[in-house]
């Protein structure tokens, strides 16, 4: 299903579910990682596993259409070609993860994050009415996503997670909350600008 296209920076964006055709892209995205880059985002190699692991992992985020699916992905391209993805992992209606990466180096830098923030916000809470709160841990030192985050608004605190959710290796990360009633809150005008768009 798509759920938001526009115009940005002179490219169409398309956001939309994860499909099967999608994944060879998203495995290449960390089979194919600089271990510097690994080393950036704090991945453990044992949770990330081989390229057989990884495909498995992302085959299990295309959406069903069944209320209770765990965990889900939705991607987003420009002029079709996939160049970033978000998933989330659905704990309880207080405890819900997303991540979210750019598999394009080239479009890293550009907005593209902070474009398209808006209308993903509101996608997941107006598809996942069981969700109260979203939690968007960050490494730190990742300066980007952390001014992104702050840049709309939203405050973090420093939390030691000795099992963390996802591929990162247990330490000190930002914990960056989301509710329903913040989003609609900080993002109202933003979320109209995006929809018209």
């Amino acid at each position: 299903m798509i759920y938001g296209q526009r115009e940005h920076d002179g490219h169409e964006l398309v956001l939309r579910d994860l499909e099967p055709a999608d994944i060879d892209a998203l495995v290449a995205y960390w089979v194919d990682a600089d271990p510097t880059y690994l080393d950036f985002l704090g991945v453990d190699r044992r949770k990330l596993g081989t390229a057989d692991d990884i495909r498995r992992r992302f085959a299990s985020l295309v959406r069903t259409g069944a209320p209770d699916q765990e965990r889900v992905a939705f991607v987003s391209t420009l002029d079709g070609v996939v160049t970033s993805y978000t998933n989330f992992h659905f704990v309880g209606p207080d405890e819900n993860y997303m991540h979210a990466h750019i598999i394009r180096a080239g479009a890293r830098g550009k907005g593209l994050a902070s474009s398209s923030f808006a209308n993903l916000m509101r996608i997941v809470f107006e598809q996942f009415p069981q969700v109260d709160k979203l939690l968007f841990v960050t490494q730190p030192h990742n300066e980007g996503i952390n001014r992104m985050l702050t840049k709309v608004g939203l405050t973090f605190e420093r939390r030691w997670y000795d099992e963390p959710d996802g591929l990162p290796e247990p330490g000190w990360f930002n914990v960056f909350t989301f509710t329903r009633q913040m989003v609609e809150a900080f993002l109202a005008p933003t979320r109209e600008a995006v929809t018209a768009g």
